[in-house]
């Protein structure tokens, strides 16, 4: 069972043959509606939307969850990436991507530890006490002994094993590429497509130019092709020898084989007409869902950089007010 949060969603899901799918119509998950899920599988799904609300709604779901635990009654999450729900991330992208989440789901433990633990800087010593302490709060809400038992060493081990990796990365201080998102890839198609369907590059370049998402550097690799010989030319014989830093730099993102697996359309073979009413199609949704964001966000740079993520004062909020009315 996969417990989502709208009615959307279910029904997309149902569309696409998953016939197991409920929402609680909103964010407020019950320990009522737990017990029901319960009913039918040992193990129900909950996958809230990607945002902090939905982030939030979840953490809180897997905290009232706590006392209800046994062997049999278990609970396992799916977090999305940010500024997605089941329905718009399986339209923008496709089933086949949204199923890799299904299968690789959170275990209520995992889940806890990683919201919980990146909330707080472990680095400090006496944040390493107020954290421990946090835990052993957590697991005292357990009922059932040899769930207790056994969630108290897992959430132990995973404490130590993050302790032990801040003294491994002083030891090694390595530079990570940075992750590319689900957003600029695709943008990144976009640009895809423009070089590889020479005969649309037209139509493409006044699309994109009149949106607004690209930003200097990729508005200027645009121009540095249309506004040169190169416009007309196949990809396979433009030469990017002479390419400017920042123009290569882009067109070898433009070259990522999951762009090419995730957006169709940027094959040369694709169907031109389909290719552009997709592109057009795939900048009007990407646009319009992140002006809606701009407006609810204020700014869309707070959505990229502030991910969906909870502060270690709502954490213990959600604890603490769990908890408390459960006991009045």
């Amino acid at each position: 069972m996969l417990i989502c949060e709208g009615y959307m969603d279910v029904i997309s899901l149902h569309d696409k043959n998953i016939k197991t799918a409920v929402a609680p119509l909103g964010t407020s998950l019950t320990d009522s509606h737990l017990m029901l899920s319960w009913k039918y599988v040992n193990k129900p799904t909950l996958m809230f939307d990607g945002d902090t609300s939905g982030l939030k709604a979840s953490f809180k779901s897997a905290i009232m969850s706590l006392p209800y635990l046994t062997p049999s009654k278990l609970l396992q999450f799916v977090i999305l990436p940010n500024e997605y729900d089941p329905d718009t991330y399986i339209n923008e992208f496709s089933f086949n991507e949204f199923a890799k989440y299904l299968k690789n789901p959170l275990s209520i433990i995992d889940f806890i530890f990683e919201e919980s633990s990146k909330s707080i800087d472990l680095k400090k010593p006496d944040n390493k006490i107020i954290f421990d302490n946090y835990i052993d709060d957590l697991v005292d809400n357990i009922k059932d002994t040899k769930i207790k038992y056994f969630y108290k060493n897992e959430f132990k081990s995973l404490f130590f094993k993050k302790l032990k990796s801040f003294s491994k990365k002083k030891e090694t201080i390595k530079i990570s590429p940075k992750k590319i998102s689900l957003k600029e890839k695709e943008i990144l198609s976009f640009l895809a497509a423009y070089l590889n369907h020479s005969i649309l590059r037209n139509e493409i370049y006044s699309t994109l130019i009149n949106c607004d998402l690209l930003n200097k550097n990729q508005v200027n690799f645009l121009n540095f092709i249309q506004k040169s010989e190169l416009v007309d030319l196949d990809i396979n014989n433009i030469d990017t020898n002479n390419f400017p830093k920042s123009v290569f730099e882009i067109y070898e993102k433009t070259r990522d084989n999951g762009i090419f697996q995730l957006f169709p359309y940027v094959n040369k073979d694709y169907d031109t007409a389909d290719a552009i009413n997709e592109i057009k199609e795939s900048i009007n949704n990407l646009n319009t869902r992140l002006s809606n964001l701009k407006k609810i966000n204020k700014s869309l740079n707070d959505i990229e950089t502030n991910s969906s993520s909870l502060s270690w004062e709502e954490l213990k909020n959600i604890t603490f007010n769990i908890h408390y009315n459960e006991d009045l």
